[in-house]
């Protein structure tokens, strides 16, 4: 999953930021195993069932109990082998984000949870999605801070925001620039800032074009191309 695109990655840490994503896993889980224990019962049962009712001399009786009961349990192993399809889907989902968190940011791997955990602490949900959120911010800072196609020719590194135009405000400006870049929306971004303002001690930005200006601004103190982005007005289909 080394190849993987960031922008997947990201989806994938946004949609995990949900607690519904979360309790939808949780539940699955636990589905899974309801019909895996039904299936067995049923089996076990069928069984049962038979033995009773051979003993007593009624063949006929036994075998349609045993078929009724084997029946039940086919229906059952057939929903928790649904059920398991998509505990696996959820599974390899963050298992992408921690294999490529292993190639390109090994420090952020303590900020995936372990996938069984995941789903057998549902009381863990918000700390959870608390997590993604801050996985977010760090895999943006740290990937983009590498050298990358877009960023050659720009100033050396050493430039720490000490003298910029607005200091207190560098690192909100460089976190807009980086969603920008990441191929968020405006909209999208001014939302999530107005979350993260207050525990990040960030100023707020209530624009669309204030954002687009915080982009823009930090992109000339870095020497950064400029990024073209959507303004999260999504387009209205013709009825």
């Amino acid at each position: 999953m080394a190849d993987q695109p960031l922008g997947d990655v990201l989806d994938i840490i946004r949609r995990w930021q949900d607690e519904a994503t979360w309790h939808l896993a949780y539940e699955t889980s636990q589905l899974m195993r309801e019909h895996r224990a039904k299936a067995d019962q049923c089996a076990r049962d069928a069984r049962a069932m038979a033995t009773r009712l051979v003993r007593e001399h009624r063949t006929t009786g036994a075998l349609h109990l045993e078929d009724v009961f084997r029946k039940a349990a086919q229906v059952h192993a057939g929903a928790a082998e649904t059920f398991r399809q998509h505990v696996v889907a959820f599974h390899e989902e963050l298992l992408s984000v921690k294999n490529y968190l292993r190639m390109r940011a090994p420090h952020l791997l303590r900020l995936v949870p372990p996938v069984n955990l995941m789903f057998d602490k549902p009381e863990g949900i918000r700390a959870f999605t608390e997590q993604m959120v801050e996985l977010e911010g760090e895999l943006l800072a740290t990937v983009v801070d590498r050298p990358t196609a877009s960023s050659q020719g720009a100033p050396p590194a050493e430039k720490d925001g000490s003298d910029y135009s607005s200091p207190d405000n560098y690192e909100r400006d460089r976190w807009v620039y980086h969603q920008r870049e990441a191929g968020r929306t405006v909209r999208q971004i001014m939302e999530d800032l107005e979350r993260r303002a207050e525990p990040q001690k960030w100023q707020p930005l209530f624009s669309e074009t204030a954002i687009r200006e915080a982009a823009n601004r930090i992109a000339r103190y870095h020497g950064w191309p400029e990024v073209k982005g959507r303004s999260g007005r999504p387009r209205t289909k013709p009825r």
